[in-house]
């Protein structure tokens, strides 16, 4: 009963004094290159994938529903049909003041990892950074990016990929968001 009392009294704690710090936040954070980026990502957006591996190009179809999280973080939703079977996966994105760089996590319905992923601005594009168990080599860990440009057609042009056993980069895939309207 007790914590039950102090998670109510801290829940009007917050609604009575959250609105203070959450408006000073908004004003904080309402320019900020970091967060512009942030809400280029928010919307609806179809899903074009072509990914090759083990020598072999498939090519897949989806959509990503993305939202902002109050004024710091974006949540994005993806489905993909991969042989007759639906691929979900979460991602989350944000940016880190204190570590001057773009945060973010991944899972999804066919993999017990959660990747923790950071990134940085480069060129007008995002580039972001993992390090996960190796699509090359089973039991073995790699580092993977992900790099995101958006287009004046009102696409997003996203490249995976990873470092392969000779330890050369190898694109894994190239996917092509299409904003829906």
């Amino acid at each position: 009963m007790k914590s039950r009392t102090t998670l109510f009294a801290l829940t009007i704690a917050a609604l009575c004094h959250g609105g203070a710090f959450a408006q000073q936040a908004d004003q904080d954070e309402a320019g900020s290159s970091e967060r512009q980026w942030l809400l280029k990502f928010a919307g609806e957006w179809t899903l074009t994938s072509e990914s090759v591996a083990a020598g072999e190009t498939t090519k897949l179809q989806g959509r990503m529903t993305s939202r902002m999280l109050g004024s710091h973080w974006l949540v994005s939703d993806w489905s993909v049909e991969v042989d007759g079977e639906d691929l979900t996966a979460v991602q989350t994105l944000g940016f880190d003041k204190e570590k001057g760089a773009f945060i973010a996590t991944w899972i999804d319905s066919v993999s017990d990892h959660m990747w923790q992923i950071t990134g940085k601005i480069e060129n007008e594009k995002l580039v972001l950074d993992a390090q996960g168990p190796s699509c090359f080599e089973e039991g073995k860990q790699t580092k993977y990016r992900d790099v995101y440009e958006f287009n004046d057609e009102g696409r997003i042009i996203q490249t995976s990929s990873a470092i392969n056993p000779e330890g050369e980069w190898v694109q894994l895939a190239r996917n092509v968001y299409q904003r829906i309207e």
